[in-house]
């Protein structure tokens, strides 16, 4: 007579992955890091979001990619695992757009065209900045060197397993200019094995039990990180004629008042209105006012 142990990952169904709720908190983690990053490479707000995860035998995991266009698989020599990354035709026209600079999603009615080389290229680059989030987000539980092994628009789960073994399936929708993509990624749940205990924690209940030490000294190392400011007197319009006949010794005016008021910056973000004096042979700064960016915003529309 044989049994099976409990403690494995086995079980087939939604119901096994409700058993981990750690796992939930690991890519919802790594689905704000990817978002923060590609907001931060595109400058514009992006939003990454975890919809689902479900698990499925991988011979029945392919109904779940009808829509994808693009897969990628990353390989981790010390979880002797492959993860599988795959997207729809909207992922690929929209981080294609925002790489390029657009500021508006134009859409492309054709997704059934074949996906270009240049797509190809930005659509690679975007991946690897998933899978350097989620390794990331997976260093809370093991060291994860996900590498890169290949990129192809066929799809092919044989690479993570067996037919019968057990794939994990995390569903996100990217949100961009107001337009949405779907990802999706799969991994074998055998990878997930030797870390059964640290997720079947539950990080909402666990995470009550907050270490006021800690927190306190968290708090003193934001709060002594050293930033550096600037105080901008005034910008002047030039042509390159202008600057081009720069002399040494020559005065170039300023348009400001004596009672001007100027802006005090911190790495290019306006901050406070300042009235310019002098204290002790040095120049300072006294706050006038703090900066509304919506008003900053308009008068650069209206050109003030």
């Amino acid at each position: 007579m044989s049994f099976v142990r409990p403690d494995l990952l086995i079980a087939c169904g939604d119901d096994a992955v409700e058993r981990l709720p750690a796992l939930k908190s690991i890519f919802e983690e790594m689905a704000a890091d990817f978002s923060q990053r590609l907001s931060a490479m595109v400058d514009m707000p992006t939003e990454l979001h975890l919809s689902s995860v479900s698990s499925r035998r991988i011979e029945d995991a392919h109904a779940s990619l009808q829509a994808a266009k693009l897969s990628a698989a990353f390989y981790s020599r010390r979880l002797d695992a492959r993860i599988m990354i795959f997207v729809d035709g909207a992922f690929i026209c929209l981080l294609t757009e925002v790489l390029f600079g657009a500021g508006f999603a134009e859409g492309d009615s054709n997704r059934s065209r074949a996906v270009t080389q240049i797509e190809v290229k930005t659509t690679t680059l975007g991946l690897k900045l998933l899978a350097s989030a989620l390794q990331h987000a997976l260093a809370e539980i093991a060291e994860c060197d996900l590498q890169l092994e290949s990129t192809q628009s066929s799809i092919d789960l044989s690479t993570l397993g067996r037919k019968g073994s057990v794939a994990l399936i995390f569903r996100c929708s990217l949100r961009i200019l107001g337009q949405s993509s779907e990802v999706l990624l799969v991994m074998p749940r055998s990878a997930l094995d030797p870390f059964r205990n640290q997720l079947a924690r539950n990080p909402q209940v666990e995470g009550s039990n907050l270490d006021k030490r800690w927190a306190t000294n968290l708090h003193d190392s934001v709060v002594q990180t050293e930033i550096e400011l600037s105080a901008t007197i005034v910008r002047k319009g030039l042509t390159l004629e202008d600057v081009a006949d720069f002399e040494i010794g020559q005065i170039i005016e300023l348009p400001i008042a004596p009672t001007a008021l100027i802006q005090f910056e911190c790495q290019g973000r306006p901050l406070f209105r300042c009235q310019l004096g002098q204290r002790d042979g040095s120049y300072t700064v006294r706050i006038e006012e703090f900066v509304d960016d919506s008003e900053e915003f308009i008068q650069d529309l209206i050109g003030q």
